[in-house]
């Protein structure tokens, strides 16, 4: 199979599900493609563009997409960790829950873009007030929750298990009741009591006078 799909015009095409892993798409257009579940995993996408393009739960890990154009693309549950986006413009991307760990974002163009609960741990090349500026618009950085959406993350991630235990166990009261029957029921040796049944000494028996 021919892995050079570079200086290509698939603008439009569907290319879902498809397996590019590896490919040269370097400076192709793929403008408005349809590229979900798509693995681009190790591809050259270098000056590639990808305006508007559905990028939904794609593979990118190790991708080259420096200089890449993906404004307005749809890149939500998208996997790019590793990958290379230096200098690449995702101006109105949308990156909800993108696993963009590890990834290089120097000279990245986020702007506009939705970042909620992107995971950017371990990723490089941004200032710290780019990095302040994401964690406020719900970017997750080392694993911690945004600092704009705390409530959001406790509502999704800690409430509902919490309440399922408390649930399950009949709520705190159901809890306290199960713990005091749990206690009652460890078994108290009884105190000895004396038997009214002993046997009774036998009578002294009265000499008869003679």
């Amino acid at each position: 199979m021919n892995k050079d799909l570079s200086d290509r015009d698939l603008s439009g095409d569907d290319l879902s599900n498809h397996d590019l892993s590896y490919f040269n798409l370097t400076s192709t257009k793929l403008n408005g493609s349809n590229l979900r579940f798509t693995k681009l995993n190790g591809a050259t996408l270098q000056d590639a563009r990808l305006c508007r393009a559905d990028l939904r739960e794609a593979k990118l890990c190790g991708a080259q997409l420096s200089d890449a154009k993906l404004t307005g693309a749809d890149l939500t549950g998208a996997d790019l960790a590793g990958a290379n986006l230096t200098g690449a413009d995702l101006t109105g991307a949308d990156l909800r829950t993108a696993n963009l760990r590890n990834a290089n974002l120097s000279g990245i163009n986020l702007i506009g873009a939705n970042v909620q609960d992107a995971q950017l741990k371990g990723s490089t090349g941004l200032a710290e007030d780019s990095i302040r500026d994401l964690k406020k618009r719900g970017a997750i950085f080392n694993g911690t929750p945004p600092g704009g959406s705390d409530i959001k993350w406790w509502m999704q991630y800690v409430i509902p298990p919490l309440a399922a235990a408390l649930l399950g166990s009949g709520g705190i009261l159901g809890f306290y009741k199960t713990l005091n029957k749990e206690n009652s029921s460890v078994s108290t040796p009884a105190p000895t009591v004396p038997s009214a049944t002993q046997a009774t000494p036998p009578p002294k028996s009265t000499p008869t006078p003679e």
